[in-house]
């Protein structure tokens, strides 16, 4: 089945309605601007044992050069421009403006608490560390955080929180501190979610990812160490995805419940892999217990949502107590640890957990003016207001359409272009430079 646009945003009018053509069929039609087309395939296979697939396609174009700027030498180069690419499984996003969010946000003071960060990433920091300290409850019939965080007042008129930890690990259940985390971190604009982690012979654990848009990615964090891994070539934190792959490098056979690289082997394994561990402002090192949460990463899952403030029911059945066997999930799997026949929804796909958010993915476009391009910019931005464009050397300005004109001045012309969330948080910048010679 295909269909034609003449704009590249999915939402524009022009859209034709889908039209089935058989193999070997050649359209006539008359398409006039739509330029843009997409198409999809209905599979069909006589046994259910057996999937059908798509090995390829290869698309062949001609066109005619109709151009008005064919002697202006107007060339554009991609500085760094954002990808808008749709997961096979949908995830419901919360509202962070819900005012469950909002009473745990002012319970807590946790303006209070990332007041003179520098950064997102900073402020990112401060609540992780929060998360760590605030005192929790092991209540498993709601992931809302003001059910499962204590409120206590301290001398100083704070809430309360410990410091007398044993070890590196704090106490109670990892997925309560994990859930705390994840309700501050929206409660101040960041979307982040429930991810838990296992290996066949090891126990799991329950952590956090954030979607950052300092660095254009999820990254993990986990309240119950107060810690986060990265890259030691980049210094970039990383995924949980980026770790695993690390893991799965390591390993020497694939995984299976017969013969578990953990715990006979699994010390061993991940001591070969290089990686970053936050220390952080703690007396106890990180480096042992991270590498054993390591092993701990053959597997991992996400519910297909983060909305329990608006849904709060069904929550994910008896975490911490199974190894997560429901139906909610959506579990990875790869070639060194394959999929598990007690789940349900299994995928490889990295986008279907690492979905990019807030993006600003710029289309420019000749109209039929000398110097005078459309720019058309498509998001997927969970609580999207609107978009910040910058030209050139000005000021940031708010842009509420998805497409207007630009005029290019003589020499290097360049668009900035970022949304902005309803919480008021900036997207990440997409940026192209276009050359002009009139």
């Amino acid at each position: 089945m295909i269909r034609f646009g003449t704009s590249p945003l999915l939402t524009d009018p022009s859209w034709t309605s889908w039209k089935k053509v058989k193999i070997g069929t050649e359209l006539t039609e008359n398409l006039g601007t739509k330029r843009y087309f997409q198409w999809k395939a209905e599979l069909a296979a006589t046994n259910p044992l057996n999937s059908p697939s798509i090995r390829g396609i290869r698309v062949y174009s001609e066109w005619e050069n109709s151009s008005p700027n064919e002697k202006l030498g107007i060339v554009a180069t991609v500085v760094h421009n954002g990808q808008v690419i749709t997961p096979s499984y949908p995830y419901n996003y919360e509202n962070l403006n819900h005012p469950e969010l909002q009473k745990f946000r002012k319970k807590f003071k946790l303006d209070k608490i990332v007041e003179g960060a520098n950064s997102e990433f900073e402020i990112m920091m401060r609540l992780l560390h929060w998360s760590y300290r605030i005192p929790v409850k092991e209540y498993p019939y709601s992931w809302n955080s003001n059910d499962i965080t204590v409120y206590k007042k301290s001398d100083k008129g704070m809430p309360q929180l410990q410091w007398d930890y044993e070890g590196r690990r704090r106490d109670a259940t990892c997925s309560f501190s994990n859930l705390a985390l994840q309700g501050a971190l929206m409660s101040m604009g960041y979307q982040a979610r429930f991810i838990n982690i296992n290996s066949e012979g090891v126990s799991g654990h329950e952590v956090t990812e954030v979607w950052s848009n300092e660095f254009n990615k999820w990254i993990y964090l986990d309240a119950t160490r107060d810690y986060y891994y990265f890259d030691l070539k980049t210094g970039l934190p990383l995924n949980l995805l980026e770790i695993h792959d690390k893991l799965a490098e390591k390993l020497p056979l694939v995984e299976t419940w017969q013969k578990p690289f953990a715990p006979e082997t699994g010390a061993e394994v991940v001591q070969q892999i290089k990686i970053g561990m936050r220390e952080g402002y703690n007396p106890v090192s990180i480096e042992e217990h991270g590498y054993h949460i390591i092993e701990t990463m053959g597997y991992f899952r996400i519910p297909l949502r983060n909305d329990f403030y608006s849904n709060p029911l069904p929550i994910p059945i008896a975490q911490g107590f199974t190894m997560w066997g429901w139906d909610g999930y959506l579990n990875h799997y790869d070639e060194k640890f394959p999929k598990r026949t007690e789940f349900q929804r299994q995928t490889n796909r990295f986008v279907d957990f690492y979905e990019p958010l807030n993006q600003a993915q710029i289309f420019l476009s000749e109209t039929d003016k000398q110097g005078l391009l459309k720019v058309e910019v498509d998001t997927y931005t969970p609580g999207f207001m609107n978009l910040l464009v910058k030209i050139n050397d000005g000021e940031w300005a708010e842009q509420k359409n998805a497409a207007w004109k630009w005029k290019l001045k003589a020499g290097m012309n360049r668009i900035e272009i970022r949304v902005k969330t309803s919480e008021g948080v900036p997207g990440p910048v997409s940026c192209v430079k276009v050359t002009c010679n009139p």
